[in-house]
């Protein structure tokens, strides 16, 4: 008897091992199946259109990040400037009186015509 539950201790053993390494394997893949999820909802979000309010947070994103001043004058350029001459360029500047209010009558007018979920701007 002693040598039957012996036996069914060393079997009862093996699959107590065998249990845990596949529970090892699942764990494995479920963490893999949750990074390619990730993944591929990331790439969705990087190529799906985009709604008005992302595109205009895009653009200004892009275009802020190309822009740079130097700060220190010992590093700014010293060259000579652009030839303005025959060169189309506006002769006075004047100050836009109501620009910022049109400015915002504009884009609130053009807020309510694409709703939030309206996805219709392509990202370059």
């Amino acid at each position: 008897m002693d040598q039957n539950a012996a036996s069914m201790a060393s079997c009862l053993q093996e699959v107590e091992n065998e249990m845990r390494v596949i529970r090892q394997q699942l764990q494995s893949q479920h963490q893999k199946i949750q990074y390619y999820c990730q993944q591929i909802q990331d790439r969705d979000r990087q190529t799906r259109p985009s709604a008005f309010l992302e595109h205009v947070d895009n653009c200004h994103s892009m275009l802020y990040s190309k822009l740079s001043v130097e700060s220190n004058p010992e590093l700014r350029s010293k060259g000579t400037t652009t030839a303005i001459h025959d060169k189309a360029r506006p002769v006075i500047v004047k100050q836009w009186i109501g620009f910022p209010e049109k400015q915002t009558a504009l884009f609130d007018e053009i807020s309510n015509a694409f709703s939030t979920d309206h996805r219709v701007f392509l990202r370059e």
